[in-house]
């Protein structure tokens, strides 16, 4: 069976690579927590890449704060069984929605 993960962490302000490397840590901890599961990741970097992908394509120019959000809440809802938060997630906005969604959806929710 085929397990998507959303994957909250914490963007602004951040170095990419502290961003990657959080995502990496919340990956290892889906291997162990779901071993029986095909593992499928969503994360807001991987959702801003093909974001600004789209919006290059269609020629819209640079896309806002909110429409990176709305793509987020979007994967998050129509595509996640389970949300996992990374540390410090309380003190981001973004992710601070993203629980709000997934609360009211009633994903399978971890803190890390």
């Amino acid at each position: 069976m085929k397990k998507v993960i959303y994957i909250s962490v914490p963007i602004t302000g951040r170095a990419k690579c502290e961003i990657t490397a959080d995502i990496e840590r919340a990956a290892e901890f889906c291997v162990m927590k779901f071993v029986d599961f095909n593992r499928e990741y969503i994360n807001p970097l991987n959702i801003a890449a093909e974001v600004d992908r789209i919006f290059k394509i269609l020629k819209l120019g640079e896309p806002y704060y909110g429409e990176y959000m709305g793509f987020d809440i979007t994967e998050l809802i129509e595509r996640a069984d389970t949300v996992v938060f990374c540390k410090d997630w309380q003190q981001s906005k973004g992710c601070r929605l993203e629980h709000a969604a997934a609360e009211i959806y009633k994903k399978e929710i971890f803190y890390l």
